[in-house]
């Protein structure tokens, strides 16, 4: 069967087609905007017997147990080589509250949004209810992120908003799947500069970027190359830090 009068089936069709098929009908196009839908659409489904809505259905639940698996895999991995590190790391933050301190969390993208939801978890509360604990996302003030971005450099937005903010009882808190995000690893390297302890998250099976590395007093790294994984163990062990610091304040 022609692969267009296949993907004719499928949701979204019309556009997937509009997209693809720049060819014949058996020879496909892929834009890198539409590869990862095509992935799923064309590898898996196109190539499994019957193209009906059952075959369909026993397809998307092997991609969401496949999923799961592997995302618990990346928790599981991250868990056995950091424990120690996760410790720390909750052990620094309680510091910085008793001591007086902030934390200043940032990234950028999925990880500018787990910098805001570990914000209002400390901020307001997570497990127990409890006094307010300073913690503060560099990634939510539009008007300071684009006059910084416009006038000078996106590379300096966390840069400078550490530099108006940053005291040395403080901790700066870092979140890059990457680990080389250029803003990322300037903000953390201004906040060593100043005083403030330093930590990253981070991904990625190889090395830790020098440059992190030289500005992080600790780094969690998840050793995975999956990037959709590597954030949601982030997000996994920024609930855990919450709990673990609010257990140590507050029990």
């Amino acid at each position: 069967m022609p692969i267009r009068s296949l993907v004719s089936r499928l949701p979204g069709s019309s556009r997937i087609a509009q997209v693809c098929f720049k060819a014949p009908d058996e020879q496909v196009s892929v834009d890198s905007e539409y590869e990862a839908l095509l992935n799923c659409y064309g590898t898996v489904v196109l190539s499994t017997m019957g193209h009906n809505l059952n075959s369909f259905n026993t397809i998307m639940k092997t991609i969401i147990s496949t999923s799961l698996v592997q995302s618990i895999m990346a928790k599981e991995a991250f868990a056995r080589e950091s424990s120690d590190k996760i410790i720390e790391l909750a052990g620094q933050i309680v510091e910085t509250f008793n001591d007086g301190g902030k934390l200043l969390i940032f990234g950028n993208g999925g990880s500018a949004a787990d910098a805001q939801h570990m914000a209002a978890e400390f901020v307001n509360r997570f497990l127990i209810n409890r006094r307010p604990l300073p913690a503060l996302a560099l990634t939510t003030d539009t008007s300071i992120l684009t006059s910084i971005g416009n006038d000078f450099s996106f590379d300096l937005i966390f840069v400078k908003q550490i530099q108006a903010l940053g005291k040395p009882e403080d901790m700066a808190l870092g979140i890059s799947t990457s680990g080389t995000s250029a803003n990322v690893v300037k903000g953390m390297t201004t906040a060593r500069e100043i005083g403030l302890k330093t930590a990253a998250l981070t991904g990625g099976e190889g090395t830790v970027p020098e440059d992190l590395s030289r500005s992080c007093d600790l780094i969690l790294n998840v050793p995975s190359d999956s990037t959709p994984h590597i954030q949601e163990t982030h997000l996994w062990v920024e609930h855990l830090l919450c709990e673990m610091v609010e257990k140590t304040l507050f029990s």
